[in-house]
């Protein structure tokens, strides 16, 4: 079953769309980003929930996240 999106607007005004995959046996997170997706992974984090993929990781802390997308960090918020 595909989970509801999460949508984050970022402060590139870009918009990004997160599946996140709870029940599955590694967490994991369908992340979209204007024409870009990305496959991540639930990782250890002190604090917040952090994904982890191919060239980008996703730190989120209730409603604000920081995302690293091909080198190029932004600052998102939940919508």
């Amino acid at each position: 079953m595909v989970p509801s999106p999460v949508t984050f607007v970022c402060e590139d005004d870009v918009l990004l769309t997160v599946y996140f995959y709870q029940d599955t046996k590694l967490p994991a997170a369908i992340m979209n980003r204007g024409l870009e997706q990305r496959l991540m992974f639930l990782t250890s984090s002190v604090s917040g929930a952090q994904y982890a993929g191919q060239n980008a990781t996703f730190r989120s802390k209730g409603p604000d996240a920081k995302l690293s997308w091909t080198q190029a960090d932004t600052h998102c918020r939940r919508q």
